[in-house]
């Protein structure tokens, strides 16, 4: 069985894995939530993946001047992105891309079925490729995505698979959090461990919050990362709920995904 080892500012289990070892690195890149004071926040959201097959860049944040900026004090080099997911067709997850494909055109785009045949037409005019993605696709080994989900909003979760569940990054669940994790529990029968990201969660009541919280506990979430549109009541809450298992993170935050055992 597997255990917790903080080796960043948290970490959960994952399946070890040749090429990396088992350790899996979340950093985000951008996020109106601070964490790092040198960093420049913007209301969007953007999370690197590292220590996968390929190297994964989820949304880009609203604005490409501040990812790269970003990226340059954090050491992140462009040209080392081999993927970009784009989670939903808000500027505030996109607005960064123009900026990136500047920097490094090498990349596949992988972008919700939905999006709009001009912003297609424009990535692979930029000399990117695009994936449309509808149904779940493997984005290499160890990463997915959920379906295209929702109806007014239509958005995709990128899903890591760990030794103990998926743990699900989302831009700003709009189809609402607990119908993501429905989603992506279908794609892993050890279901979903973990979640981070946009939980689109400002908005609610006091009670709406602890009704989310309380069916994200009854799913087997055990580690909750709140940030970009979750708000700050339900960051609060979910802080008094997961206790140690809560990981505050905002733009320089390091989750880091890495494989043990149990004593």
């Amino acid at each position: 069985m597997s255990q917790w080892i903080f080796l960043a500012d948290t970490s959960i289990p994952v399946s070890a894995q040749p090429e990396n070892n088992g350790s899996v690195t979340l950093t985000v890149l951008y996020d109106n939530y601070a964490y790092d004071e040198d960093l420049k926040t913007g209301w969007g959201f953007a999370c690197l993946v590292k220590g996968l097959g390929e190297t994964l860049l989820f949304d880009t944040g609203g604005n490409g001047a501040i990812l790269l900026s970003n990226m340059t004090k954090l050491g992140v080099n462009p040209a080392d992105i081999d993927v970009i997911v784009l989670s939903h067709y808000h500027r505030d997850h996109t607005g960064g891309l123009g900026a990136l494909l500047a920097e490094n055109r090498n990349v596949t785009v992988f972008v919700p079925i939905s999006f709009p045949e001009r912003f297609k037409r424009r990535v692979r005019a930029r000399g990117a490729k695009v994936v449309s993605v509808g149904t779940p696709c493997e984005i290499c080994e160890g990463a997915q995505t959920t379906a295209q989900l929702g109806a007014r909003i239509r958005e995709q979760a990128l899903c890591i698979s760990t030794s103990n569940g998926l743990f699900v990054l989302t831009g700003c669940a709009h189809p609402g959090i607990v119908r993501v994790v429905e989603s992506a529990r279908e794609l892993s029968s050890l279901g979903v461990c973990g979640i981070m990201g946009g939980f689109h969660m400002k908005e609610l009541s006091e009670k709406k919050v602890m009704e989310v919280v309380e069916e994200l506990r009854a799913m087997g979430i055990t580690v909750a990362a709140p940030c970009h549109c979750s708000g700050d009541l339900a960051r609060q809450m979910m802080r008094q709920s997961f206790g140690s298992d809560y990981a505050n993170v905002g733009v320089g935050a390091t989750v880091q995904l890495v494989a043990g055992t149990r004593m």
